[in-house]
């Protein structure tokens, strides 16, 4: 019984060349791009849950432009971590 349907499917593929390439072309198109959303919510959803109290753990990111450039005409120039003293809690050591 399955071996007449795939000899039908198979036969239909055949007759219809085209209109059988665009809808297995459209099927696989959208199934990768569901397993690559699917994926990044994963990875986005999976962020500091191997750390105790992780749910409390915040990313600061901040866009800098160099001076007399506004943001829509430039892109931002990524800078190292720099907290402003109010948001950093833990007090910098000194090595004596």
């Amino acid at each position: 019984m399955f071996k007449n349907f795939f000899h039908l499917a198979f036969r239909q593929l055949r007759k219809n060349r085209g209109y059988s390439f665009i809808n297995i072309f459209g099927l696989a198109t959208g199934m990768a791009i569901a397993l690559i959303i699917g994926i990044w919510a994963t990875d986005e959803l999976s962020v500091d849950q191997g750390y105790p109290q992780g749910d409390r753990i915040v990313q600061i990111m901040q866009n800098q432009w160099p001076k007399g450039q506004s943001g829509e005409k430039t892109p931002p120039t990524y800078v190292g971590v720099t907290l402003s003293p109010a948001l950093n809690p833990w007090p910098a050591k000194r090595v004596s």
